[in-house]
């Protein structure tokens, strides 16, 4: 597609320094999630009694938000050395966090490689991310996969809002599922 019209000069050093702030700012979620991650690491949080309600408090995050960051963090350590560059965003990380990091080097790289009209899109990356999923999870599941099954159902279980008519009950329905599958000891 052809451009309309050409800027002026003045139109042009204002699209350069939106686009440095833009730059930036896609930087920012990675060293925020190496900041959270090492609070997180070294305690500097105990004077709000545990990491989530220091995020919560501190910052207004929500567990997982603060998670996602810190996830986000790990990803772009993994890939940043693929030729193909590192995701943009953090909607990009988070379908590759739950991969190892050799299935998210080869994620990333499968997902610039296949992007449509090469645009890298989050929604991209978490169809490639996928395929790997479905390769690399055994019949026989081992026994810390039921943390990430907890983290990804409570992260699911955030995105009800507040006022929705039907929050009430979706917490029922939750609490019933946790009474009828705890374990008795």
């Amino acid at each position: 597609m052809e451009p309309q019209t050409k800027l002026t000069s003045i139109e042009e050093s204002e699209l350069v320094r939106l686009e440095s702030i833009i730059e930036k700012g896609q930087q920012t979620f990675v060293e925020v999630g190496a900041a959270l991650m090492e609070i997180k690491d070294s305690g500097l949080y105990k004077q709000h009694g545990t990491f989530e309600q220091y995020c919560k408090e501190r910052w207004g995050y929500a567990r997982t938000t603060a998670y996602y960051l810190i996830q986000s963090c790990k990803v772009i350590e993994n890939v940043q050395h693929v030729e193909q560059g590192s995701p943009s965003s953090l909607r990009q990380t988070i379908p590759l966090s739950g991969l190892t990091p050799p299935q998210q080097q080869e994620a990333w790289k499968k997902a610039v490689d296949t992007a449509p009209e090469g645009k890298v899109t989050a929604k991209h990356v978490e169809k490639t991310a996928k395929e790997f999923q479905k390769v690399s999870v055994p019949k026989e599941r081992p026994p810390e996969y039921g943390l990430r099954y907890a983290q990804m159902a409570i992260m699911d279980l955030e995105k009800i809002a507040d006022n929705d008519i039907y929050r009430d009950q979706a917490i029922t329905m939750v609490k019933e599922w946790i009474q009828n599958h705890e374990r008795r000891s």
